[in-house]
């Protein structure tokens, strides 16, 4: 029996009709754990089983890098090497693959470079330092909204919309405020006059007008220096098959199947192009797969609109549900299905909200637990008796316990630590703010510059550079009087001669972590979970910057390090 047959034989019925139904567009309402990667593959590997489509002539995109991996290692240990074949791509790696195929109808883009993260704030800034941005560059704040202008780019490229569409929408949405009676006030000190909601969202359009401007010149100025943005593939692709006709034919002829992992985090942009290849025959080859769940808030420019498209689209289009998880038990998908009801009105998508059912029937049923208490040491105290319960019963389990914010997370480590409870933790940590992480800043900062004596000083306050508590006053002391007669501060920190040596010989990365080391910053890391993963975040931002930008000097990466802004979480329109 084939590696096939064997795989195909544990689906269940709903799986194998996905897998069998190779012909006309077919819809997959896949929740987690449903075991959709499985039928994806079995479903190629089918097709090549039934028909004589070569396997270039079938493309699977998924959302993620690991995704692709994840699809094409399946698909592997099915079909064997001819996996290689199938074209497997994320939607900017697919992007990419065609514009290296065909060169010719990318012209324009030939010589162009992607910019790092570091240039894109760059640009921005450069821009809004025009004083008709004034608005979008407060005074004593003038970056605050430089990471929102660089998300409402992303934003606007993934819903397809270009800087003229913004600019038309914010003027149209001005125009029907200003003639909106219901914006007007009838009574009190302001009759007659617009209500303060519809000037606060007039306000908000007047921004984005600025923001549509703002759009327009990044464009402009990034091609004059020759660069593209990460959502420059996708858009330049959209635009290419839109407007050159033997580019999609050419794309539409080569692909007789086309399958869509996650196809509910797609976005406008994205789904244009499916839809661009797709629509070559009138009941395409198009097998979708996804979960109407994941889609109800918009992340990205996906939504559950973007979701029905297609269906909406080619109307024969079949739909299959796989109601089985193999990951979960009832409780948890009865609580997690009745929960995600509530975001629906009536009988709005009643055919696509799935009642999964367990598959883990050798597991008892447990139920949901909701434990309150009048007071945070209560809740800790029956926290650290179940985790020891558990631990007794389970030695060998993992928990995992989730909570809203960092400082949160905090105050449980502290907690399991406390009560000699192992504990690892993972989260957002901002390397800028974060101690450890100023500490490291001030560090380069003081060895790469020594007329930062200051900077050294508060390296010394922090237990740096391995001498002891009176050392440290004495040199700091010194450095703060900058009397006559003090002792060389070589001397006094001999590891600075080896720091400056490392500095000129040293690769970048190398540079990084040997300064680590020499300050003795590594002890203080390794004296907290929380700080080595300041310094994991450090470190991996210091392998982005040499891998985009081709450092080669650990003094350019020290200065492309110190130039980096803090990055506040700031709302753009």
């Amino acid at each position: 029996m084939s590696v096939f047959e064997e795989q195909y034989k544990r689906l269940n019925s709903a799986q194998k009709k996905a897998v069998d139904t190779i012909e006309g567009p077919v819809m997959v309402i896949a929740g987690p754990g449903t075991g959709k990667t499985t039928v994806l593959t079995l479903r190629i590997a089918n097709i090549l089983k039934r028909t004589d489509t070569p396997a270039h002539g079938i493309l699977a995109i998924t959302y993620t890098d690991a995704g692709v991996r994840a699809m094409r290692e399946k698909l592997r240990s099915v079909i064997g090497d001819r996996a290689h074949d199938v074209h497997i791509h994320t939607f900017h790696s697919f992007a990419a693959s065609v514009m290296a195929e065909h060169p010719d109808h990318f012209l324009e883009l030939e010589g162009l470079r992607q910019m790092t993260d570091i240039e894109q704030e760059t640009l921005i800034r450069s821009i809004i330092e025009d004083p008709r941005f004034a608005d979008i560059r407060p005074v004593g704040k003038p970056e605050a909204y430089v990471s929102g202008i660089i998300r409402s780019i992303d934003d606007a490229k993934r819903e397809a919309l270009t800087h003229d569409m913004v600019r038309r929408y914010a003027e149209d949405e001005i125009r029907r405020i200003e003639n909106d009676e219901s914006c007007i006030s009838s009574r009190g000190a302001t009759k007659g006059k617009l209500k303060a909601e519809a000037q606060d969202l007039i306000e908000k359009c007047s921004r984005t007008l600025l923001f549509a401007d703002v759009y327009a010149l990044y464009e402009d100025r990034k091609r004059a220096g020759h660069r593209m943005d990460f959502n420059d593939l996708i858009i330049e692709l959209l635009v290419a098959l839109r407007n050159d006709e033997l580019l999609l034919r050419l794309i539409q002829e080569k692909y007789l199947y086309i399958h869509v992992d996650e196809h509910q985090d797609t976005n406008d942009a994205q789904n244009f192009i499916v839809a661009l290849i797709a629509e070559f025959f009138e009941t395409p080859n198009i097998f979708i797969v996804g979960d109407e769940k994941q889609a109800i808030y918009r992340f990205q420019g996906a939504s559950v609109e973007n979701f029905l498209l297609l269906r909406k689209r080619w109307p024969a289009m079949q739909v299959i549900s796989l109601d089985t998880n193999y990951r979960s038990h009832q409780g948890i998908l009865d609580a997690s299905f009745g929960l995600i009801e509530k975001n629906y009105d009536g009988d709005e998508h009643t055919d696509l909200r799935t009642r999964l059912t367990s598959g883990l029937s050798a597991i008892s049923p447990r139920q949901i637990e909701i434990v309150g208490a009048d007071d945070t040491a209560t809740i800790e105290d029956y926290l650290v008796r179940q985790l020891r319960a558990i631990t007794e019963a389970e030695p060998e389990s993992t928990v995992a316990i989730i909570v809203r914010r960092n400082r949160d997370l905090d105050r449980i480590i502290h907690l399991l630590e406390s009560k000699r409870i192992p504990v690892a933790s993972e989260r957002s940590i901002d390397i800028f703010t974060h101690p450890v992480g100023a500490l490291f800043f001030d560090l380069i900062e003081a060895v790469s510059d020594r007329s930062r004596t200051d900077l050294l000083a508060r390296t010394l306050s922090a237990g740096l550079w391995g001498v002891t508590f009176e050392k440290s006053v004495e040199i700091i002391r010194d450095l703060r009087s900058a009397r006559s007669g003090a002792v060389p501060l070589e001397k006094s920190i001999p590891e600075l001669t080896n720091i400056s040596e490392i500095l000129l010989r040293d690769d970048p990365l190398g540079c990084i972590i040997s300064i680590a080391e020499g300050s003795r910053l590594i002890k203080v890391i390794a004296e907290d979970p929380v700080y080595i993963e300041v310094w994991r975040g450090i470190v991996a931002l210091s392998e982005t910057l040499v891998r985009d930008t081709g450092i080669r000097s650990p003094l350019e990466l020290i200065r492309q390090l110190l130039e980096l802004p803090n990055k506040p979480e700031n709302i753009f329109l």
